[in-house]
């Protein structure tokens, strides 16, 4: 298990993504930390007050609070080479390939 410090402003999104590199084991995380409390500050500015029961998994959560996460859970994906520093895409057109492909077309 790893232990991890909440940070200002960190809701429990960033926590998963940042520690599994997706937000699928967002369960797994809660299940694992049932006492987590929302930044106070927060659930007054989304018009909650401390009455209200629950977590809000879109609002930070209580800044300086524990989150234990699983270290060796089969939902964490973070099998970066490195980072990635120019744009990417999918779809990469050579305006020249298009008279190309009318000739190849034309031979058929």
């Amino acid at each position: 298990m790893k232990r991890i410090n909440v940070l200002p402003n960190q809701t429990l999104y960033d926590i998963v993504a940042t520690e599994y590199g997706n937000c699928e084991a967002i369960s797994e995380v809660l299940s694992l930390n049932r006492d987590l409390e929302n930044d106070p500050q927060a659930l007054e500015e989304a018009g909650f007050d401390n009455s209200d029961p629950g977590f809000f998994l879109d609002l930070p959560v209580r800044e300086g609070s524990t989150v234990w996460v699983d270290e060796i859970s089969r939902l964490r994906r973070k099998n970066i080479i490195r980072e990635i520093d120019k744009e990417i895409t999918t779809y990469d057109f050579d305006p020249g390939e298009r008279d190309m492909l009318r000739v190849i077309n034309e031979e058929e």
